[in-house]
């Protein structure tokens, strides 16, 4: 389990968390709503190690979570896939980088486990010899999906991943990230302005308000 205890931020005197308290568990969907710029991304980037909260703790299992660990341990899938590829690469040069950044070695080697992914999450090999430009937002988010599960993370923090896409991809999407929830165990932090989505796909729902997050029964309507 991964556990935020008491997290603050600010930025500009402006504060954005506040005492922020939340439990990931594995195998388990954690929705959170709340409204454009209220901190939901700030959290996501704490989790990630890309952000330093002003104070709070990040446990893994009840132990600091060290940026070491956590860059195994979580992967991101972006909102706007189409800004987290380099334009010149084409894909598979992309979808080679984490082998380098996170010192992969799979014992099945880097192509067979590269495969293995990409066709786990439904992305042509074909495309691997495509530029991003030349792929659609859908199979755009197929594709950091891939890159977000080679390092076989145990938790993926999804920020809208569904927003940008029309509906029949948004159930696409959903449906193999819950598919990845129910045989692989993932814990699935998933940001969203969707209530019908989050009531739909979440074992727990919050709101973020206030730079706290409070359960649908506790949200104040002032």
């Amino acid at each position: 389990m991964i556990e935020a205890v008491n997290l603050h931020k600010q930025f500009r005197g402006q504060r954005v968390l506040q005492g922020l308290n939340l439990k990931l568990r594995p195998s388990a969907v954690t929705a959170i709503m709340g409204p454009s710029g209220g901190g939901k991304t700030t959290l996501l980037k704490i989790l990630l190690g890309l952000v330093q909260p002003d104070s709070g703790t990040i446990l893994y299992n009840q132990q600091p979570l060290w940026p070491t660990m956590r860059s195994r341990l979580l992967a991101y899938l972006p909102q706007h896939p189409e800004a987290s590829f380099n334009p010149r690469w084409k894909l598979a040069q992309s979808l080679q980088e984490p082998f380098e950044l996170l010192r992969l070695q799979p014992t099945m080697g880097r192509e067979q486990h590269l495969h293995s992914v990409i066709k786990r999450v439904g992305f042509s090999p074909q495309w691997l010899a495509r530029y991003p430009h030349q792929l659609s937002g859908g199979e755009l988010q197929r594709a950091a999906l891939a890159r977000a599960l080679l390092g076989s993370p145990q938790f993926l923090l999804a920020d809208e991943p569904t927003a940008m896409l029309d509906p029949l991809l948004s159930a696409g999407v959903m449906r193999m990230l819950l598919a990845l929830v129910r045989e692989q165990g993932l814990g699935l932090l998933l940001t969203t302005h969707d209530s019908g989505l989050a009531a739909a796909v979440a074992d727990e729902v919050l709101h973020l308000q206030e730079g706290r997050l409070v359960s649908p029964d506790h949200l104040s309507l002032a």
